[in-house]
Formats: structure tokens, sequence, C-alpha cells
């Protein structure tokens, strides 16, 4: 299989400027370049940038994936998105799937597999282009201060720690994962048995938007604070306007919370791998119980359908019966035609007649235009081998 590298990243908060562009360009003259995009694919040779740095730079998100089973995939976020005293929750020196940096105005979030065993998938996903549709979505989530994909990260590099090492924080709503959540999951091939583990501890998630909490927070916005955005709309960028006002929502709305991150006490890694043990064995036990009831069904159905197919041949042959001079003169002329098709229909149509014949209970009106068939054709070596297969010779 020859070499197959894909890179994308998009800008979301702030479109590029035209020499930014510009010094994209003088690093792959055959990527598609757009005010809020950049896309290549490599066959040969390799990306020229550093896509940490271009992030750092320009853009907001960066997906990766190689056909050597690696993949991965970067958000950037503004630094109030995330406090220091969580970020630290989820920063673990020896992990190497998840990992948390700095700069002067942004987190860099950088998720990372670098040991699938999966040939098929990344034979199936070879362009790689559907997965930022499906992960970019993750930061909004973060702005709302959902921080399950941070757990998640850690969650990907499990066995990387010691029994004793203690989970991070554990988020609400890890037993109702988002669509993108789940997208991150199956990115980062996470085992489900251990996701459903890290659900046992996690409480149910609340839903605290609400119209009353946007009105609070509209009426708390001095003339000063509001300007901003409204200039943002006025120079035609209402998507970073947008952007700015739920960060800024969301942020007011997570310091509302008396409890925002931590949701029940922090187990030690070995309780985490007991319990996706156990979850493991409940898994395949109800895939043992689905697989049963699916056979049933199916049997049933088959049992079903058969009982159908057997009483529409009945009618079929019953209206044989009605015409027999008919059916035998069309056998005879599939015969004539003297090629393989015909042999075939020609056989065909006179198993059915002995049939119809049988369930009339009277074999002998068969035998006598059967005989006038047979001395007619006999000639007929690829017919009348036909026939015999039939059991009717």
């Amino acid at each position: 299989m020859s070499e197959y590298q894909y890179y994308e990243f998009i800008a979301i908060d702030k479109p590029l400027t035209s020499k930014q562009m510009t010094e994209m360009r003088e690093v792959s003259t055959r990527a598609n370049i757009t005010a809020t995009s950049f896309v290549n694919e490599y066959n040969y040779g390799d990306f020229k940038g550093n896509p940490k740095k271009w992030i750092e730079k320009y853009f907001d998100a960066f997906v990766y994936t190689a056909n050597w089973c690696s993949c991965q995939f970067m958000l950037r976020v503004p630094l109030d998105c995330l406090s220091t005293k969580t970020v630290q929750a989820f920063q673990f020196s020896m992990l190497e799937t998840f990992e948390i940096t700095k700069t002067e105005t942004h987190w860099i979030l950088h998720w990372l597999l670098n040991e699938s065993e999966n040939y098929d998938r990344f034979g199936e996903e070879y362009g790689g282009s559907g997965w930022m549709g499906r992960l970019a979505p993750l930061r909004d989530e973060l702005l709302r201060g959902d921080l399950r994909s941070l757990y998640l990260g850690w969650l990907s590099g499990i066995h990387e720690f010691n029994d004793d090492t203690l989970e991070p924080p554990i988020p609400a709503g890890l037993g109702e994962l988002t669509a993108t959540q789940t997208a991150l999951v199956e990115f980062l091939e996470i085992d489900i048995d251990f996701v459903n583990a890290a659900a046992m501890a996690s409480a149910p998630l609340v839903d605290n938007r609400s119209d009353a909490d946007h009105q609070i927070w509209l009426d708390s916005l001095s003339t000063e604070q509001s300007k901003p955005f409204l200039h943002l709309l006025l120079e035609g960028r209402g998507q970073e306007a947008e952007r700015q006002l739920k960060s800024e929502f969301f942020t007011w709305q997570r310091e509302q919370s008396n409890n925002p991150t931590a949701q029940s006490k922090n187990r030690k890694v070995s309780e985490v791998r007991t319990l996706a043990e156990k979850a493991e064995e409940e898994r395949k036990e109800r895939e043992a119980i689905a697989a049963k009831e699916l056979k049933e069904r199916n049997a049933i159905a088959a049992k079903k359908a058969a009982i159908e197919k057997e009483r529409k041949r009945e009618v079929h042959l019953r209206m044989m019966l009605t015409n027999t001079q008919a059916h035998w003169a069309n056998a005879d002329s599939h015969a004539q035609r003297a090629n393989a098709s015909g042999y075939d229909e020609a056989a065909r149509m006179i198993k059915d007649l002995a049939d119809a014949y049988k369930l009339a209970g009277d074999m002998s009106d068969f035998k006598e235009p059967f005989t006038k068939f047979v001395n007619a054709h006999e000639k007929r070596r690829a017919l009348m081998d036909r026939l015999k297969k039939e059991k009717l010779l």
C-alpha cells in the first residue's frame, strides 16, 4: 500500500488574512486554501509546516490521518474557556494520547492515536475528510463548559497508568455522550467498556441553558461591553461576533455554577479497570441475548417467508392447471430456441407442470404430453440433462 496522509485545518473565530493565505501557499502549492481552511493530501512527501504552530497562529481545529493507523485532532480555545485548575486536573506527564498546552491567548488541546491495529478502519477512512465535521463541534461544547471530551482524552490513555493513579474529575453526562463525543471515542478507538465503567460514577447531565439565564446576562452587560460585538456585526463578521458572545455568556454561566467539574469521588485506575471488566461481561451477556433474540426473530421471519412463498407457488401451479395446453406449447417454444437459456426455461416450466399435476393428485394426465415433449426433443442432450437434474427422467 502506498503512503497516504491527510491534513485539514479550519479557522472558526476569525478568517485568515490575505497575507496568511500567501504564507500557507508558500508551504504548499497543491493545498486547497480558503479564508477559513487548509486541506491537503499527501501520497508521497510530507507536510512542510508544523501543525501545532499553525494551530497557535492561524487555526482553531486540526485533523490528521495517515494510512499507517495514526491520527490526531487538535483544538484551540480561548484561555478563559478553561481554568488553570481544570487544565491541571487533566494534565498527566506520562499521558501520550492527550495533552494541553498554553499560548499567550489560547489553550491547545491535542488528542492522539498512534498505535491502532484497525487497518480496515483506516482503509475505509482513506481520505479522512469526514472527521472534521464530526469532531469540530467539540469546541463549542468546551466553550459551554462541557468537559467530557477532556475526560475522554484521559480515558484514551488509561492503559499508560499504574493501578494507584487517580482519575481526573468526573464530568456529568458520560453515560449520555453527544454525537461529536461519540465520534471522538471512535476516532481514538477508546474501549467502550471503559467508557461504560467511567459512566457508572458520572452524574446525569443537567441542561443549565435557559431563556432566563440569557436575559439575566444580557441585562448585566453595559453599553461598553456590548460595543465590541456590535462592531463585529457591522464589519460583516457575524460568525465571529456570535462565537465571542457565546464564549462570554458561557464563561459567565460557568461562574454561576457551584460545582462545574467534579461530580463524584475520584477513583483509582485499578477500580476503573475492574468496573470495565464487569461492564465487558455485562455487554457480552446483552449481546448474547440480543443475538439469540435476533436469531429467533430471523427464524420466525424465514418460516413465515417460506410459508408465503409456498402459498404463492401453489396459487401459480393451480393457475397453470387452468390452461396446461398453452404451457406445454410455451415449453416447446423455449426448447426450440436451442440455447442454454431456452433449455433452462423449458425445464423450469415442465417441472412446474409436474408439480401442478401432482398438486391436483393425478400424474396420469402429465405422462402423455411429457412423453410427447421428450420424443420431440430427445436429441437435445443438454435439455435432457436438465430434465434429469429435475428428476423428471
